[in-house]
């Protein structure tokens, strides 16, 4: 279940293609719904060209009297879209024969989020440009149980979109989905298990973990808490960019993962990479290959023994791992598996800053990097 903390009530306004009541009309009721003796006349609501505005916009649905069918604005109270997802519904999916293509159902959602209108096209929505990423979402089939906090850092009340993707880069379910109803209030925060990530994505538990990319009006932090099959918990939302610090040897009964993960829109080819021992000496081959290929928005794992095998040698004690001019699009989780059972991230570090010759002035301290 969705946590809340400090939630306020107020409509939908997430990003969304200008959509335009003909388009809907064209390819998602008549193509779908107003044929066949269904939506035609005969079944409630009739969604004929001339008729389907009037009919479902701002008019209560006969099967949960506390929905409208189409509620401008929002999508995930929408009792009509809620019928074509499959989701919270009362008696059959609409269509019955079977749900229709997820780009038409698309459609329908946002010309919704759009504002619903039956004539003019609305703007496209390019207000959510504070992005973030969670970067290790588990499944609710996982014996490490992620929880990704939305927190709202602005001053206003905001809407949470996301977009979720596999281990390959492919995207599980719809674009820009809704993750919550109402609005989260300054300083407020929204809670998301991965098993409520799943029903509000409509996927079945995806392979690994996945990242998901938020999106929002104004400023937010994320922050993703792992817990372990023990009751550890630790954070793994945070990621460095072009260093790892904390690769531990052959001496130690643990084990380091590196989380390569590409948030860019183009793959990236040759990862290059050197490792170095306590004493700064280089270990093994320089700028070896880590990885060959990452494709768009996906993630691998390398581990010790992986890394090891890529510059051919081992070593003991920690060491670290340098990327060889990463791109900007690359992102990398330091994770160490300790006792055979959780996930400790060593990705966060800080940055020394140069500091003035007059020791008597006022220095401000340096600023925490976390990779954002």
């Amino acid at each position: 279940m969705i946590r809340y903390f400090g939630i306020l009530l107020a409509f939908y306004s997430g990003a969304a293609a200008a959509v335009t009541f003909e388009q809907v009309q064209r390819d998602v009721f008549e193509f779908s719904c107003a044929g066949g003796g269904c939506h035609g006349g005969s079944v409630f609501p009739t969604l004929l060209a001339d008729r389907s505005f009037s009919e479902i916009v701002n008019v209560k649905s006969r099967q949960n009297r506390n929905l409208f069918l189409i509620e401008p604005f929002n999508p995930t109270d929408s009792y009509l879209l809620r019928k074509i997802e499959n989701r919270d519904i009362f008696g059959d999916l609409m269509p019955q024969s079977g749900p229709i293509a997820l780009e038409r159902q698309q459609l329908l959602r946002d010309w919704i989020v759009g504002g619903a209108l039956e004539f003019g096209e609305p703007e496209s929505s390019t207000s959510n440009n504070f992005s973030a990423q969670a970067f290790l979402q588990t499944t609710s089939s996982s014996s490490n149980v992620s929880f990704t906090h939305l927190i709202n850092t602005s001053d206003t009340p905001l809407e949470f979109v996301g977009t979720l993707y596999n281990g390959d880069g492919s995207r599980l379910g719809a674009e820009s989905q809704s993750l919550h109803t109402g609005v989260v209030a300054p300083q407020g925060r929204l809670i998301l298990p991965s098993d409520e990530l799943e029903r509000l994505f409509g996927v079945d538990p995806w392979s690994g973990p996945a990242v998901m990319e938020i999106r929002s009006t104004s400023n937010f932090r994320v922050m993703t808490r792992l817990t372990s099959p023990s009751g550890l918990i630790s954070n793994t939302n945070c990621v460095t960019t072009n260093q790892v610090d904390n690769v531990v040897g052959f001496d130690s009964s643990d084990v380091t993962y590196i989380r390569f993960i590409n948030t860019g829109d183009e793959s990236i080819t040759d990862i290059t990479g050197s490792l170095y021992d306590e004493s700064g000496n280089l270990i093994g081959a320089a700028d070896s290959v880590l990885v060959e290929t990452l494709p768009p928005r996906s993630q691998v794992w390398r581990s010790r023994d992986r890394l090891s095998s890529a510059v051919g040698d081992s070593w003991n004690g920690t060491a670290s791992l340098k990327i060889n001019t990463p791109p900007a699009a690359l992102k990398l989780l330091n994770l160490n598996y300790i006792n055979n059972e959780t996930f400790f991230n060593f990705s966060c570090y800080e940055s020394a800053t140069a500091q003035t010759e007059n020791r008597s002035a006022l220095v401000p301290p340096p600023t925490p990097r976390y990779g954002y």
